[in-house]
């Protein structure tokens, strides 16, 4: 671990007591300390749940419903390759 990282970052790095794979927990004390993650996340959790809610409202409406799997999955592997770190990847993977 680095000079500069939080006291709950180094117990996580060494607690034994977590039933998660040493690989595993490497990766996710690297992705958490990637600095992007704690001012991009926040702003992009709020335009999400704002997407989410939009969402949400048009398809209560009396529409036509509509499912878009194929292209869903195709933006979820762009978003991936483009906007989330390997090691978060592996992470979600690994899950």
């Amino acid at each position: 671990m680095s000079k500069s990282a939080s006291l709950f970052l180094e117990a996580l790095a060494c607690d034994n007591s977590l039933p998660i794979e040493q690989v595993a927990v490497d990766l996710w004390l690297k992705d958490l300390q990637n600095p992007r993650r704690w001012w991009l996340r926040p702003i992009l959790q709020f335009v999400f749940s704002i997407l989410l809610h939009i969402v949400w409202f048009l398809k209560c409406l009396p529409l036509p419903q509509f499912s878009a799997h194929k292209p869903l999955q195709k933006l979820i592997c762009w978003f991936c390759k483009h906007f989330v770190s390997p090691e978060a990847n592996t992470l979600i993977l690994r899950h």
